[in-house]
């Protein structure tokens, strides 16, 4: 079939020359037909080419789509600092020469959770720590994991020091998450269960909970 095709091609391209040819000056129509050669040659590989720089995402392209998408995430955060947690304009972000970090999980001892029920609230507590350093201290994220994520659970009597502690940390301008329990297991719904610290230099966080019991 393609062999069939190619000999019509060259067939009505003949043609066409020898018909030009008895009207045109010769060296007029062999510049032409090589013109037309060349931009039909050259055509598909064009095509390609531009297909190919639409699919790409250049790198600078990505990083304006993460700029993005972390303004709207700083601006959820901002609105969630109303009731209690540290907004997004005033989270500090330290380097690595800050190290070590670590985070802390203080635990509501008062409502006296089982051990699975403090086991599952810690690990929201952590993964929402986590999201919040990812958007707003990448850099303190980043010291973190290099110096092996340490995490220390730690003993809070009631929820009043709890909340108290929620207040040094806003002043601190550290990243805190706080975990209220959907109600459906052990305890009354809306419950303060525990409170994220970090992560963040450990000296910045004793200052807080330096006066607290290992869980």
């Amino acid at each position: 079939m393609a062999l069939e095709a190619c000999s019509g091609i060259l067939s009505s391209a003949s043609t066409a020359f020898r018909e030009a040819s008895s009207t045109t000056p010769g060296w007029i129509v062999f510049l032409s037909f090589g013109a037309g050669a060349l931009v039909s040659s050259f055509l598909p590989s064009m095509r390609k080419t531009g297909r190919r720089k639409r699919g790409r995402q250049w790198p600078s392209e990505a990083l304006e789509e993460e700029a993005d998408e972390g303004s709207d995430s700083e601006r959820s955060d901002t609105e969630e600092s109303a009731d209690g947690i540290t907004s997004a304009k005033t989270i500090r972000d330290f380097s690595l020469v800050s190290g070590p970090f670590k985070m802390v999980l203080c635990v509501n001892m008062e409502l006296s959770m089982g051990k699975g029920k403090i086991a599952a609230q810690c690990g929201h507590a952590t993964l929402g720590a986590y999201k919040r350093a990812r958007r707003l201290a990448p850099r303190t994220l980043q010291g973190w994991e290099y110096m092996g994520q340490a995490k220390i659970c730690l003993k809070v009597p009631d929820q009043v020091e709890l909340e108290r502690l929620r207040v040094l940390v806003t002043k601190a301008q550290l990243i805190s998450y706080q975990v209220e329990d959907a109600g459906r297991t052990q305890i009354a719904a809306g419950s303060q269960t525990v409170l994220a610290i970090g992560p963040a230099p450990v000296q910045e966080i004793d200052r807080i909970t330096g006066h607290l019991k290992l869980l």
